[in-house]
Parts: structure tokens; C-alpha cells; sequence
């Protein structure tokens, strides 16, 4: 057998939490290999891990990880762009868009974080006595939340980004009459001096 089952099958084999057959990923008890987005887990190690009746605790809920590591990296890329922001001035109205958007992720990532631990506390404390339909339930539900804040995510960077360029049409309109000032204050000054010369001569 190869890599054919995922950490969810592997827990529900061993009789433990997710977070317990992570451990025993990171501690190399457990081969993994990631196929597309998706991590499998050797069949065979999960096997011998099984027939070792492994010890159990009770208190553990899931962890998930790659969510966790993608969520990090997209609110790094949301903190330069508020870098961006705050550097560029009298733009008020577009700072204000941005903490709201960035409330309005935070609260969603909240709401992440209390169905990961309520599905996880559910898989661990009632493992044998959850009908398989209410799980599946909890589990659309859960994958439902991701993509939706996946989307709102999508969505709130687009508009940062046209912010963005939109700050720097402005400052490109800004330079242009800047330099257009400047040339018209220099012809005048030319025109001014050759005026005065001829004057008097």
C-alpha cells in the first residue's frame, strides 16, 4: 500500500485526534507525500501505528496547519499594502476603507478559528457517537467558511489594489502640474528680466 488516506482517516483509524497523528507525522512515525493541494498519508505506517495501540489524549482538538501558514502569508501581504497606504498623504477616505476591510477579515478569521476548535473538540469527545451525516455537516460547514473567506479575501485585495493605482494616477496628475507650475514661474521670471533689459536700453 502507498500514500492513499488523509490525517482525518488516519485519526479516525487510530482511534486518536488529528493533532495527535500530526505528532506523529513531525516525529517521522508517519511518511506523508502532498498530492495537488492535498497532503496523503502512507497507508502502511498508519497500519503499524494502529497495531502498536498508541496513547491517546483526550483534551486535543484539530490543527489546521496549511490554513494557518496560507492565512499568515495573506496578512503579511495586507500589512505592506497598508504600508503602502499610510505613505501616501491626503488620502483619508482610502485608509479608512482599509481598516474597515481589515476588521472585517479579522472577524472572519475569528469565526474560522471557533468551527476548527468546535469540530475538533466534537471529533475527539464524541468519535463514535456522531452520526457520519452530522459530521460531514460540520465538515461542508467548516469548508464552506474557508472558501467564502478565501473570497472575501480575493475580493478585499482587489480593491486595495485599485486604490493603489489610483493614488498613483493621482500623484503622476500632482508631478504633472507641479512641473507645469514650474515652467510658467520660469518663463515668467525670463520674460520679467528681458522686459526690464529692454527697458533700459
Amino acid at each position: 500500500m502507498a500514500f492513499a488516506i488523509d490525517r482525518v482517516e488516519a485519526a479516525r483509524r487510530l482511534s486518536v485526534s488529528t493533532r495527535t497523528v500530526d505528532r506523529h507525522i513531525q516525529g517521522g512515525r508517519i511518511r506523508t507525500k502532498r498530492i495537488g493541494k492535498k497532503m496523503f498519508l502512507h497507508e502502511d505506517d498508519v497500519e503499524t501505528l494502529r497495531l502498536q495501540e498508541p496513547s491517546r489524549e483526550a483534551d486535543d482538538y484539530v490543527v489546521i496547519r496549511d490554513h494557518e501558514e496560507k492565512q499568515a502569508d495573506d496578512i503579511e501581504l495586507i500589512h505592506k499594502k497598508r504600508e503602502v497606504l499610510q505613505h501616501t498623504s491626503n488620502m483619508p477616505d482610502f485608509a479608512k476603507l482599509y481598516q474597515e476591510s481589515q476588521g472585517v477579515i479579522a472577524k472572519k478569521d475569528e469565526i474560522i478559528q471557533d468551527l476548527s476548535y468546535r469540530l475538533g473538540k466534537s471529533e475527539t469527545e464524541l468519535k463514535n457517537s456522531i452520526p457520519l451525516t452530522e459530521y460531514n455537516k460540520a465538515t461542508f460547514l467548516l469548508e464552506s467558511t474557508k472558501v467564502k473567506w478565501t473570497e472575501d479575501k480575493d475580493s478585499l485585495s482587489g480593491k486595495v489594489d485599485s486604490l493603489e493605482k489610483e493614488i498613483v494616477k493621482r500623484n503622476s496628475a500632482i508631478l504633472g502640474l507641479a512641473i507645469l507650475f514650474v515652467l510658467v514661474l520660469a518663463f515668467s521670471v525670463v520674460f520679467f528680466l528681458y522686459t526690464k533689459l529692454v527697458t533700459v536700453g
